[in-house]
């Protein structure tokens, strides 16, 4: 490895020694990038600087920084410096960081304008030659030019802060101080500024805008310009800096140190106050952190929290009212929040209610922050039974919840609604309660309509009522939006602009609707060309429903692979001769396609046919509840929102241990029919957040089960969840790619340690034993990361039964797995592997009902060594499951025979 590090440093200076030898003009720009585990990207970022309108190698000088990449980066590098000598430096550094590259590139920077390039963004052709004839117009008046940011890759769309981009143009910041400019990388700078100052390499977030600002500073303008684009590319393979920031230290105490006071101080420093610019700055990076609904324990601790807290509220006292309640991406909750912790002391004394007869406005510090005419009701839930309807909703406003009032005048009566907890939608801010959330539901009979009912909506708050308006939430079978209709069983409904309507679901009414629908669709057309499949696709839906004469059931487990709940029971239920039709549902691609074909009907997901039995149906049965799952049409649910009436039965995936109410609540997935196994489970969904009531919510065992037994086969089997902060994401194709920073994750090292672990390879080779590591579907394209040997099989979950590993094998090591549950069910011995215990309760899943030291079916085991000796131990005592984890299991599960299926079919037949 020396010789070739060797080789490639002699490379480096002989490429740098040509470079300085053909030393051409003066550059007009210098374009410096930080090379970082790029490989994948870096061709791309210095190819689109290579192919300018601009003349390349005339005018444009590349220097590449490498930060010490541990990947192939280098070989890239060397490859243009060697091919463009006269233009492009190759420097080579130890990694300290993406401020300190910059730093060592901006030593060597020969050009009039420089430049930050990420190493994986681009510039489009023409941006260098249109961000020179822009200086050249205003050279005197403005050190720095930007272009508006459009991302690429994983997700599309424009910047936040290109609001200011609306025409090339000087922005003063004193006259318009909200347009903020925080990203380098779209900024190109002259060279006597860009020199003049330095990137604060303490900080590992805001060290851009840091830069940025101090520069825009000096001369108070710069220049925007609208025909060309910077392209910022979001990693299909990574979660974005913002998503992961609340899990960093430096994100929290450090920046506000190092930013947000460094600001203020330069402000006073400057001007003895602190400019409406700077201020919107801070207050736009501030905005952020209110969105942290809690602060990680093992990222802050209490003390530091505090710490934390007294320094944000430090830094508001510099922050003008104004200039909070104008900041875009947070709600009006969290600047109420906001501005009651600046004036902390005395908030109550600044807020002021002003009451008509009709109406209550409150003021703070003389601002209208809200007003009770102003207020909508947000609908979750909108359902038909026969000629009633039942609405659910929530009411969020600065009045207090627990003295308002919501009722409903459905044609002259008042219907006083009832209240309902909605905790789970509380709004938090770093584990403050800052507002509680108001839920109602009512039911309304519709049995006198005649021609037309009207549904309004009041609150009612220290005597004074008012009609308010109403927000459809995506849950909600019609919209505003195009707007749609909803028919069921003896009623259609639809929105008017501030009420709903009602009329009789009769043939002439909903002929009419949709001649309305197919109208507006026909109109959306020019727009959307997806409208016109629509109108098709209806047309067919109504044709097919007249003439349906029998119930339907769609079966599903995941998009790619059967083997689960649904499996089970749609091949039980195939032996059932009830005249429901029968379907299962799974990607054509799945090896398991061909399979399910054998046994019954299949639908490929996501072909014109399931999506046309999925409006048709009665019954989605499912052991995901995946939005994929529910709604294969994605963005063109919207033209079929109203047509999607089935019934949702969840089989579940696994046993639920931990707090899923935040997904899997009743107003998020409308679950009609929720499978436990336990009783204390069955409790916990019950009298937990999840909306749901016994009704829904049926104990009857897993189908799955039923086709487990004891066929112990001297293998030890690995089987751990996935992380979602190591997971790549889903692209398009809802596939993930491979990760090449999974290897240095503790996750890999645990478990790659354990399975090649020489001391418990020896026992297993003396015991006879093997293990079988099964890689998690979120992570099996990481699948080859892991080593194996003569005594571990690393197992991607592709083509894998896995009742069948559960029956052969004599022990599990899990962590979090549910499939700990199905394990215990065979009465065989477990070990819980939780390395990353807290960390998982605070990043991933809100802890449950279950208690693994207490409750659990195994030991708990939180370093590796003392998972070896654990391991070793079970060995030694030929897999027996000890008396205690027994008598644990035996108290856990309610049923331990092969009927789950024939009682999910049961309770499913009952709904």
């Amino acid at each position: 490895m020396s010789d070739v590090f060797n080789f490639h440093q002699a490379l480096t200076d002989q490429l740098n020694k040509k470079y300085n030898e053909k030393k051409p003009n003066q550059f007009l720009f210098s374009i410096i990038i930080p090379v970082y585990n790029v490989e994948e990207y870096l061709e791309e970022t210095i190819q689109c600087i290579i192919n300018q309108t601009l003349d390349f190698e005339k005018h444009v000088q590349i220097i590449l920084v490498n930060d010490g990449s541990p990947d192939n980066s280098e070989k890239i590098c060397l490859k243009y410096a060697n091919k463009y000598p006269s233009n492009i430096l190759y420097i080579k550094k130890e990694n300290g960081g993406v401020s300190s590259a910059r730093n060592k590139g901006l030593e060597f920077a020969e050009g009039e304008y420089i430049n930050f390039l990420d190493s994986d963004d681009i510039l489009e052709k023409d941006a260098l030659e249109k961000v020179y004839e822009f200086f050249s117009k205003h050279k005197h008046e403005i050190d720095v030019v930007c272009l508006p940011i459009y991302y690429f890759e994983a997700r599309n769309g424009q910047h936040l802060l290109n609001y200011k981009f609306d025409t090339t143009k000087l922005i003063d910041i004193e006259k318009n101080p909200q347009n903020i400019q925080l990203h380098v990388s779209s900024a190109f700078i002259t060279s006597k500024q860009a020199k003049k100052h330095r990137f604060d390499e303490n900080l590992k977030y805001g060290e851009d805008a840091k830069y940025i600002t101090e520069i825009i500073l000096d001369k108070g303008k710069y220049g925007v310009l609208t025909e060309t684009k910077y392209f910022y590319r979001i990693r299909r393979n990574q979660t974005s800096a913002i998503q992961n920031s609340k899990n960093s230290t430096s994100w929290y105490n450090d920046s506000l140190i190092h930013f947000s006071k460094y600001l203020i101080d330069l402000g006073l420093e400057k001007w003895g106050k602190i400019p409406k610019y700077l201020q919107h700055i801070i207050m736009y990076d501030l905005q952020w952190r209110f969105r942290i609904k809690e602060i990680p324990t093992n990222v802050l601790s209490k003390e530091k929290q505090e710490e934390y807290i007294k320094m944000v509220i430090d830094v508001l006292q510099y922050i003008d009212d104004d200039v909070i309640l104008y900041q875009k991406y947070i709600g009006f909750h969290h600047k109420l929040f906001i501005l009651k912790l600046k004036y902390l002391s005395d908030e109550n004394k600044r807020f002021k209610y002003l009451y008509a007869k009709d109406n209550i406005k409150i003021f703070f510090n003389n601002h209208l922050v809200n007003s009770l005419q102003d207020q909508k009701v947000y609908l979750n839930m909108v359902e038909i039974n026969g000629d009633k309807i039942l609405i659910e909703g929530m009411f969020a406003s600065a009045f207090e919840a627990a003295e308002c009032e919501i009722s409903i005048l459905f044609n002259g009566k008042e219907i006083i609604a009832e209240k309902v907890d909605r905790s789970l939608n509380d709004i938090k801010i770093w584990g403050i309660t800052v507002k509680k959330i108001y839920g109602f539901k009512a039911h309304i009979d519709a049995s006198t309509i005649k021609k037309v009912g009207h549904i309004q909506f009041y609150v009612k708050y220290d005597q004074i009522k008012t009609k308010i308006n109403y927000t459809l939430t995506s849950r909600v079978k019609f919209s505003k939006k195009i707007p749609s209709f909803y028919a069921k069983d003896k009623l259609i409904i639809f929105p008017g602009k501030k009420e709903l309507k009602i009329i009789p679901n009769t043939f002439f009414n909903n002929l009419r609707k949709e001649a309305g629908m197919i109208k507006r669709l026909i109109l959306i057309n020019k727009k959307k060309p997806a409208a016109k499949k629509a109108i098709f696709v209806r047309l067919t839906y109504f044709l097919l429903k007249f003439f349906k004469k029998r119930k339907i059931y769609l079966f599903m487990d995941r998009i790619d692979k059967a083997d689960d709940n649904a499996e089970v029971l749609f091949r039980y239920s195939l032996d059932k001769k009830d005249k429901i039709l029968k379907y299962f549902v799974i990607s054509k691609n799945s090896s398991d396609f061909n399979r399910m074909k054998k046994y019954g009907k299949v639908l490929p997901y996501g072909s014109y046919k399931h999506k046309l039995f999925l409006l048709l149906c009665d019954k989605l049965i499912s052991s995901h509840a995946d939005e994929v799952i529910l709604d294969p049409f994605g963005s063109t649910k919207i033209f079929y929102k109203d047509l999607l009436t089935f019934d949702f039965v969840f089989l579940q995936h696994g046993v639920t241990q931990n707090d899923l109410s935040g997904w899997l609540n009743k107003y998020q997935k409308n679950i009609k029919l929720f499978i436990t196994s336990s009783k204390m489970e069955y409790d916990s969904i019950l009298n937990g957040q999840y909306g749901y009531s016994e009704k829904e919510i049926a104990l009857t065992g897993m189908p799955r089960h039923d086709r487990l037994e004891n066929k112990a086969n001297n293998q030890i089997l690995i089987m751990p969840t996935w992380r979602r902060n190591i997971a790549s994401k889903l692209d398009q194709n809802l596939e993930r790619t491979y990760n090449p920073k999974f290897v240095n994750t503790e996750y890999f090292k645990m478990y790659n340690n354990l399975i090649n672990n020489e001391k418990l390879l020896d026992k297993l080779r003396e015991k006879n034993y093997k293990m079988k590591f099964v890689i998690h579907p979120a992570l099996k394209e990481q699948a080859k990361d892991f080593t194996p040997n003569d005594r571990v099989e690393i197992i991607n979950p592709d083509n894998i039964k896995y009742y069948k590993l559960f029956n052969e094998a004599s022990l599990l090591v899990t962590d979090y797995s549910s499939v700990a549950f199905d394990f215990a069910y065979l009465r065989k011995p477990i070990i819980y592997f939780q390395f990353d215990q807290e960390e998982f309760f605070n990043i991933h899943f809100p802890s449950g009902y279950f208690d693994y030291e207490e409750m659990g079916f195994g030991p708990v085991v939180k370093s590796l060594d003392q998972m070896v000796e654990e391991l070793i131990s079970s060995l030694e005592n030929n897999c027996k499951l000890p008396e205690k984890y027994k008598e644990r299991i035996d108290n856990f599960f309610v049923f331990n025979d092969k009927n789950n299926s024939q009682r999910v079919y049961d309770a499913i037949n009952k709904m």
